[in-house]
C-alpha cells in the first residue's frame, strides 16, 4: 500500500494511506530522509517502507494539471 507524508513533527512522521488509514512513525525507523507530500510503499516482504519517486511525480504532476484547470478561463 502507499502511504503519502502528512506531516512531520519533532521526531515523528505522520503518514496516510491510500485507504485514508493514518500511521503515526518513529522518524529514524524509516532509514532515510523523508519531506511532507513525499510517497512511501509498504514493502510486505522485509516490513519496511521504500520511497516511491515515480508514483509521488506521477501525483504531483497530476495535482499541478487539476489546479491548473481550476484558473483557465473560458472563453
Amino acid at each position: 500500500m502507499h502511504y503519502t507524508v502528512d506531516k512531520i513533527e519533532r521526531e515523528l512522521v505522520e503518514l496516510l494511506g491510500d485507504d485514508g488509514s493514518v500511521l503515526v512513525v518513529p522518524k529514524g525507523s524509516l532509514g532515510f530522509k523523508v519531506r511532507e507530500n513525499d510517497v512511501l510503499l509498504f514493502d510486505t516482504t522485509s516490513r519496511t517502507f521504500v520511497q516511491d519517486r515515480e508514483t509521488a511525480t506521477a501525483r504531483k504532476a497530476s495535482y499541478k494539471e487539476r489546479l491548473e484547470g481550476l484558473f483557465k478561463r473560458k472563453n
